[in-house]
């Protein structure tokens, strides 16, 4: 690869112009970034590279439109990031050696699964605010390692990823979770899990889910409710190889044996929470326990020997609480 420098010699009083011009006239990048500016369609520079680029970021731009970016025009596009633009559709024909790809919160209604079976994705990213982008049609991404979606419905249509490892979803409004169940009994390869649940919990102030469900191979398991809920502990109790746990939103009490099981857990995060008060004992498991993260709740004292059995913490975090004192 050739390289072109522009000296201070060179730029008088208009570097930065000369420089922009050179960069513009290149035509072999493989690395674009121009996310947070205020382009409302695809670059120049983008069409000009589109036979090398690798990776493209236009996060957070007004772009409407991505008709340009066709399969055949970028024959080497691995990671494409349209996170957070106003995008309304996706072109039918994606580049075909993409693996990465971010849309999250456009303005799409759906994305047809044809389009995402054509591709061999290992990363998807497609949490909207129009709820299940991927509609009336059972689609399978067997490549897939990362998933973040968005689901205000009972019907998961989503039904083979046998190589996913990290899993967010987003449920808006739902109440019965068997057809989620289902689907992520068939994901044993997971290691991360992370739910966030708005306006899910109508009938019961009880997180029931996942309870007889066995995933082997996770490690970091996330849940967060912004109505008021009791955690379900059956699901922490049948995964016991947990190293992460984090429980977070309107969660009204903790039972003492909540963390019984995860006695090799090395992070326990509660944040955000309504917690006023915690179970003297509610850690005496947690041995190996390594950092603690209680930022952010309602805590107005501290049980003497909370923390008498956490010999291994190293990193502890009680800020934004209404502690007067703490245990000596």
């Amino acid at each position: 690869m050739n390289y072109v420098f522009a000296t201070q010699e060179q730029t008088p009083g208009s570097g930065s112009i000369l420089l922009l011009n050179i960069i513009f006239d290149k035509n072999n990048l493989i690395y674009l970034d121009l996310s947070r500016n205020l382009f409302y369609e695809i670059p120049a520079i983008v069409l000009k590279n589109k036979k090398s680029l690798r990776t493209l970021i236009l996060r957070e731009n007004n772009i409407k439109s991505v008709d340009t970016l066709l399969a055949s025009e970028f024959p080497c596009l691995e990671k494409l990031d349209l996170g957070e633009n106003k995008i309304m559709e996706l072109p039918l024909e994606m580049p075909p050696t993409l693996k990465y790809l971010d849309v999250e919160y456009n303005h799409i209604r759906s994305i047809s699964h044809l389009t995402l079976e054509k591709l061999n994705l290992t990363y998807l990213n497609m949490k909207s605010y129009y709820k299940d982008l991927v509609k009336n049609n059972i689609w399978s991404m067997k490549h897939l390692e990362e998933l973040f979606q968005t689901i205000d419905s009972n019907t998961i249509t989503l039904q083979s990823c046998e190589n996913l490892k990290v899993l967010y979803v987003f449920f808006f409004g739902i109440s019965q979770f068997n057809n989620f169940e289902s689907f992520v009994r068939k994901c044993q390869s997971l290691r991360t899990l992370e739910l966030t649940f708005y306006g899910s919990l109508r009938n019961s102030n009880e997180i029931i889910i996942l309870n007889n469900i066995v995933l082997k191979e996770l490690r970091m398991f996330s849940i967060f409710c912004d109505s008021m809920y009791k955690l379900n502990t059956s699901f922490l109790d049948n995964h016991k190889q947990l190293t992460d746990v984090s429980l977070s939103g309107e969660i009204t009490d903790l039972d003492k044996d909540t963390f019984k099981s995860q006695q090799r857990v090395l992070y326990i995060g509660l944040t955000s929470t309504k917690l006023e008060e915690l179970p003297e004992t509610i850690f005496s498991y947690n041995s190996h326990l390594i950092k603690l993260n209680l930022q952010s709740n309602k805590l107005t004292n501290l049980s003497k020997n909370i923390f008498n059995n956490l010999k291994n913490l190293i990193i502890l975090n009680l800020s934004k609480n209404q502690l007067t004192n703490l245990p000596e």
